[in-house]
């Protein structure tokens, strides 16, 4: 088989170590690398963060591995994890074999103070987007910009921004003069390092134009960054399909000639989301999507989403749909209205989809399995530290499950076990890395001279142990004994060890100069007067 490897020797050298000796050594496992096809039983050797040596011959480390009976990835890569962003969320991620772990749907603000607050001190790669729906808080709620950091802030700030009784950031219409503040928030951003816009504009249709959404996409074109967009609409019905705001940044993302990624595309009408986002690749666009094995999905009770006239124009009810995870029960419709108005920041979980569509989107090729892991809080809304017990876990079970039931469903349903290697890693690899960014083109390969971010499972065993029930939410994954990032061992016989934190940031240079360009009226596609709430 092709076999892109480099020479042992001259990596050992360019590193100061010895071609004979490895800091870590992998012995007798299935080495699976997606971009080559190479699939064979091999000894793998680490030295210096790299993986130095894949061969058939003994080979001598400090630390030495046995992997027999389990298959050695690379390392998972979650473009969609909400719960990175503490490290009581990566510890639950390493247990799910993620490597790398990213929010960039939801993104983050103050972009270079984000990273600094991770530097040296986090267990797993990590990187983010600038996040849109802070900028226009800031911009059209008055939010303080210095108070948002991430998810942890996420929900909070919605609470916030409807104490006036709007929620401007959804609803408000921006002026050129707002539109072009909120864009040079996003801007900025770009300039600090972010790995492009990310996007909730499905959570703000009744605010955010077309043009809107097109001079965003473009300020991250402006960068060669992608936009990662959680588009319009969740219906079913004819105007408001998924696949028609899917087309809206699809569109743009061509006429920019820009990165796009699909943010959890399993809705209603998937399958032509999925032919379309395959179509486009092969014209050659940088386009990729993500999903995860579950049926039910999650945010904040007071979102648009849950209002009752627009949740039954699409499901009918609420009869055993919405789930309140700290609570472990079903809510009544009285209950959801009541919450909307007097808690909206909770977190619920909703049920929207058939069971029989999960084991077909894991399979599906070109796509990214996304975690859209949520803020690991318990029960009282506390954001969980690294010491706590993952029993004390109130939220989907998606956060501490997606990547073990894709093992899990997988082994059950026959999908090829490289096809899933490749959703789970370098597909995510391969779109970051064709948009230039530097660190991803040297992860989710396993190859000489590549990165050694690497999971290692058991094909047999491995399963997800979390489910809805109260105390469940947050059990971890086993069957993934080991887990190396940047080359060093962080999950060792299943445990995420105390205080090992070889976690690299993903990130663009700064850059000192903007690229962004203020917008003018033109007249005819905005108004210059401020429009109503």
């Amino acid at each position: 088989m092709k076999r892109l490897l480099l020479s042992a020797a001259i990596i050992a050298a360019a590193n100061g170590v010895s071609a004979q000796t490895y800091d870590v050594v992998i012995m007798n496992g299935r080495v699976m690398d997606p971009e080559t096809g190479f699939d064979q039983v091999a000894n793998i050797g680490v030295a210096a963060g790299l993986i130095a040596k894949i061969t058939d011959q003994e080979i001598e480390g400090d630390r030495v591995i046995d992997a027999t009976g389990h298959i050695v990835s690379p390392g998972f890569i979650d473009t969609h994890n909400h719960g990175a962003a503490t490290e009581h969320g990566g510890k639950l991620s390493l247990r799910n074999g993620v490597t790398t772990g990213m929010d960039l749907e939801a993104g983050s603000m103050n972009i270079a103070e984000w990273y600094d607050e991770r530097e040296g001190n986090w267990q797993l790669n990590y990187g983010t987007t600038v996040a849109q729906e802070f900028a226009r808080m800031i911009v059209l709620d008055g939010l303080e910009q210095s108070s948002l950091r991430d998810m942890r802030d996420f929900f909070p700030a919605r609470a916030r921004s409807v104490e006036d009784g709007v929620a401007s950031w959804s609803t408000h219409i921006s002026t050129v003069e707002e539109m072009n503040q909120t864009l040079q928030i996003l801007d900025q951003g770009l300039m600090e390092g972010a790995l492009g816009i990310g996007s909730l504009v499905g959570y703000a249709s009744t605010g955010i134009t077309s043009r809107e959404m097109f001079e965003t996409q473009k300020v991250a074109a402006n960068y060669g960054r992608m936009t990662a967009a959680h588009v319009r609409y969740l219906e079913t019905k004819p105007p408001k399909e998924n696949s028609i705001a899917g087309a809206e940044v699809m569109t743009n993302a061509f006429v920019l000639d820009a990165p796009l990624l699909y943010c959890h595309f399993n809705a209603d009408n998937w399958p032509l989301v999925q032919e379309l986002l395959v179509g486009a690749r092969a014209r050659g666009m940088n386009v990729m999507g993500e999903v995860y094995p579950y049926l039910s999905g999650s945010t904040n009770i007071g979102a648009d989403f849950f209002e009752p006239e627009q949740w039954k124009a699409t499901f009918e009810t609420f009869e055993n749909k919405v789930l309140d995870p700290a609570q472990g029960r079903f809510l009544t419709e009285e209950e959801i209205i009541d919450a909307r108005e007097n808690d909206p920041g909770r977190a619920v979980v909703a049920f929207i989809r058939p069971e029989e569509w999960v084991v077909p989107w894991i399979g599906l090729p070109g796509v990214a399995i996304a975690g859209d892991a949520m803020l690991t809080q318990d029960s009282e809304g506390r954001i969980l530290d690294w010491y706590d017990p993952f029993e004390l876990g109130a939220y989907h079970p998606r956060t501490s499950g997606t990547h073990g039931k894709s093992l899990r469903l997988a082994r059950e349903n026959d999908v090829p076990w490289m096809r899933l290697i490749e959703n789970l890693s370098y597909n995510a690899a391969k779109f970051m890395g064709d948009a230039g960014l530097v660190a991803m083109q040297r992860r989710g390969r396993i190859q000489e001279g590549m990165i050694a971010d690497i999971t290692i499972f058991n094909p047999e065993t491995v399963t997800e142990n979390s489910d809805y029930a109260e105390g469940k939410n947050g059990l971890p994954t086993t069957g993934i004994p080991y887990v190396l990032v940047n080359g060093t061992v962080v999950v060792d016989d299943s445990k995420v060890l105390e205080g090992v934190t070889p976690g690299q940031e993903i990130r663009y240079p700064q850059e000192s100069e903007s690229r962004f360009e203020p917008l003018k009226n033109e007249g005819h596609w905005v108004l210059g007067a401020k429009f109503p709430h």
